[in-house]
């Protein structure tokens, strides 16, 4: 692993390639692997903040509690970045001091093995986010690769910043542990409904009818786990 491809992508100007920073003071983190061109821009530029991105961001669990205030320190810290098809955005243990939210495309997050393999580990689409666990892991290093899928759009967010945030305010921290808490019973439910409606729907099979007794006969079925 070279120190390269976690270093910032610097124009003439010293900024990111791509880049228009939001201020002479602030850098514009770029994170995409080596030999990467990707295009960074400012989340909050110049002419405002993005209302439209400040909604997609609210789509997803990890950042829909966060305060007006709140979300507008994050958009300060953060960058957009796009993606051709195919381009890598960090590589499988880099320094992980960012996670991302997909506005658009895909992303597959993958593993490399020793013979140079590659093991897809999860797709990631638009309005999700990842990278994000390791937050809470405390690892400091990614442990897969991220390139994209199609092209796409991510978000980049400082995660030393974020759980800087959640540090501050106890609020945040539980209002998001109640929105994860609902949508997981969401989940649970929707896979349980789903489970049902297979087993009501799939057909007899040979070992199914040889379980069949007649109904003067006891039996004790499992419940549904």
């Amino acid at each position: 692993m070279t120190e390269s491809s976690a270093e910032r992508t610097r124009a003439p100007n010293g900024h990111g390639a791509g880049a228009t920073p939001a201020d002479e003071s602030c850098e514009i983190p770029v994170n995409p692997g080596s030999g990467s061109d990707a295009d960074v821009t400012p989340a909050d530029g110049a002419g405002g903040r993005d209302r439209d991105l400040a909604t997609d961001l609210r789509q997803a669990p990890l950042l829909a509690a966060l305060s007006p205030a709140q979300l507008a320190r994050l958009l300060q810290r953060a960058s957009q970045v796009r993606l051709a098809a195919g381009q890598m955005l960090f590589r499988q243990e880099e320094p992980a001091a960012r996670f991302y939210f997909v506005r658009s495309g895909q992303i597959r997050l993958f593993r490399l093995s020793s013979d140079g393999g590659e093991k897809i580990i999860e797709l990631i689409r638009a309005g999700q986010t990842f990278a994000e666990a390791l937050l809470f892991m405390g690892t400091g290093r990614y442990p897969v690769c991220a390139a994209a899928l199609t092209e796409a759009q991510v978000v980049s967010i400082d995660a030393a910043d974020f759980a800087a945030m959640l540090r501050e305010s106890p609020e945040t921290c539980f209002a998001l542990l109640g929105d994860l808490s609902r949508r997981l019973h969401t989940m649970i439910a929707e896979a349980q409904l789903g489970s049902l409606g297979w087993r009501k729907a799939a057909p007899a099979t040979p070992i199914s009818r040889r379980m069949h007794v007649s109904r003067s006969r006891a039996i004790c079925w499992p419940s549904p786990r």
